[in-house]
């Protein structure tokens, strides 16, 4: 009976370790296939707010909650942790450097939707992939795999597809408009702002920045610059001309977009960058699927291929992903992973 009970216990033991080890190979996918299930649904809550509301509320109210919720987890849960963010003059700088990207990029975007179109401007913010990989050749050192440029360009063209925009498939009427080709290239600014912060997010994992100290230093540039363009534009007055349940509407989505930064900077420590951002188009195909499910909205046949070219993509790179990269630690302890512009001293 005694030999039995301890055959049972390392058994069940067995079955744990494998568990872990399972979950320790696969976290990073998790993580970034949560943050695009998040970021879906705060595009849908999003989408039905904007018929009453105007984005740079919307941009406010994302931002804000950004900023409660980053501070709230600090301060309850762990707040020793900012100070190892902020103990260190370069990490305080490439941290400010990071959440000044990505505000920027956050609103560029916005003011791209309206210079264009939301299908031009999210399509072209997901050539992101292409810019990450760009940057952790350079920055990070790692290494351009040919299964890499083939699944960028599969998950790009399959947003192309899904989204449909009139800068491929129609002749814009604004095409000759310079208001058109501005909101073309802050889309750009947005994709390329993206690529980056998701390289500068793997460096701050590797010298043990906590997701929460990044969205915290985030969400400060983008409150101060949300405040800034609602003062300028003069549409404070409209902030609170909101339903309870539209209010409802646009605190989920905010609390939602944090918890999809939260776990796609988590994400980018754990996995490579051009790894996470290929799987993130995922969030195309999922405000696709829930649109059309709890919304109601149509679509055409391209859309379909097109996310049937992203679930390729995001299946293909994780079944030939490489571990041992860039925001990996080696066997003998040392992470292979270094910023160029890191003090070599």
């Amino acid at each position: 009976m005694a030999t039995e009970r301890i055959h049972e216990e390392c058994s069940t033991l067995n079955k744990i370790l494998c568990l872990k080890e399972t979950w320790d190979e696969y976290r990073g996918i998790a993580y970034a296939v949560a943050s695009a299930i998040s970021f879906s649904i705060s595009d849908l809550l999003i989408y039905e707010s904007s018929n009453i509301s105007h984005p740079l509320i919307i941009y406010l109210w994302i931002s804000g909650w950004m900023f409660i919720l980053s501070t709230a987890f600090l301060l309850v849960k762990r707040p020793y942790i900012l100070y190892t963010g902020t103990n260190s003059i370069k990490l305080l700088l490439t941290l400010t450097l990071n959440g000044l990207m990505v505000a920027t990029g956050d609103v560029a975007l916005t003011v791209a939707y309206v210079f264009t179109s939301p299908g031009d401007a999210v399509s072209i913010n997901y050539t992101a992939p292409i810019y990450a990989g760009i940057f952790s050749v350079i920055f990070l050192r790692d290494r351009c795999r040919v299964w890499d440029i083939i699944f960028i360009i599969l998950s790009v063209i399959g947003v192309f597809l899904v989204v449909k925009p009139t800068i491929i498939f129609d002749k814009p009427l604004a095409d000759t408009d310079v208001s058109y080709s501005i909101g073309i290239g802050l889309a750009i600014f947005s994709a390329i702002m993206t690529g980056a912060t998701y390289v500068i997010g793997s460096y701050l994992g590797k010298n043990d920045i906590s997701p929460l100290i990044v969205l915290f230093f985030t969400a400060l540039a983008e409150i101060a610059i949300s405040i800034t363009l609602c003062t300028s534009f003069q549409q404070w007055g409209k902030i609170t001309d909101y339903s309870a349940l539209q209010v409802f509407k646009l605190i989920s989505g905010g609390a939602l977009w944090f918890l999809g930064s939260l776990l796609v900077f988590t994400a980018v420590q754990v996995e490579r960058p051009t790894f996470i951002t290929i799987v993130m188009t995922s969030e195309t195909f999922l405000v696709f699927l829930g649109g059309y499910v709890f919304l109601g909205l149509t679509t055409r046949w391209s859309a379909y291929l097109g996310a049937a070219l992203i679930v390729v993509a995001c299946i293909g790179s994780t079944a030939v992903r490489d571990r041992n990269t860039s925001s990996r630690t080696t066997a003998d302890g040392e992470g292979d992973e270094e910023l160029l512009l890191v003090d070599q001293n």
